[in-house]
């Protein structure tokens, strides 16, 4: 649940800005995209079934 004056990690925090950012990309799997530059940063990114298609 949200925390009053709660903060989200730099790499997280990024992400969020940026989802809600419309650019255009001409890729076939743009989450696909999302999960590596996440990956490079060093977190680890395990998607659910949901995504997995």
């Amino acid at each position: 649940m949200p925390q009053p004056g709660g903060e989200l990690v730099p790499p997280i925090q990024a992400a969020a800005n940026f989802s809600f950012t419309p650019i255009e990309l001409d890729h076939p799997d743009p989450f696909g995209v999302t999960v590596v530059l996440t990956e490079e940063d060093g977190y680890s990114v395990r998607l659910t079934e949901a995504f997995a298609r």
